[in-house]
């Protein structure tokens, strides 16, 4: 059994948001270790352990509760944490976002983030999820390569 469905107000994500966050994982060439070209697009998601939390504290409890293998990952409102380094503590922060448009959600890899030090005080762990969760995912992405359009550009449009 898996450490995060042991933890109070976590639990499974849903399948079909679970292979919309796999396909996102898999353009990161650190997710993608071991797993043959041929096999990511067919069945994403079995290469992934996904679960949800409910509140902010069930989120450092996973967290803390040991090391996590790799692309094992947590969602958390419209973030998303999946670990890129085998019982490591580097995780890639995804971002949910809407297309207003389209009306679908997708996500946008936006940051690597290590969590062990702010774990210790919950205050800091809280300060740092709300400075994600308020960090424009765009510009955050277009400083590491990942993302082809700023917000200014994107507000020119």
């Amino acid at each position: 059994m898996a450490v995060g469905a042991t933890i109070a107000g976590i639990g499974d994500l849903g399948s079909e948001e679970a292979e919309s966050l796999a396909l996102a994982c898999l353009k990161s060439r650190w997710l993608t270790r071991g797993i043959s070209p041929d096999l990511r697009d067919k069945t994403p998601t079995q290469h992934f352990s996904f679960f949800n939390s409910d509140t902010c504290d069930a989120l450092r409890e996973y967290f803390r509760s040991g090391s996590h293998p790799l692309r094992d990952g947590i969602v958390y409102r419209n973030l998303a944490f999946v670990q890129q380094v085998d019982l490591g503590d580097e995780w890639l922060v995804l971002r949910r976002v809407f297309d207003d448009e389209s009306g679908n959600a997708y996500w946008i890899p936006f940051e690597s983030y290590s969590l062990s030090r702010i774990l210790e005080s919950p205050a800091r762990f809280e300060c740092a999820i709300r400075a994600l969760e308020e960090a424009d995912p765009y510009d955050t992405a277009t400083l590491l390569g990942k993302a082809a359009t700023p917000t200014r550009q994107r507000q020119q449009r």
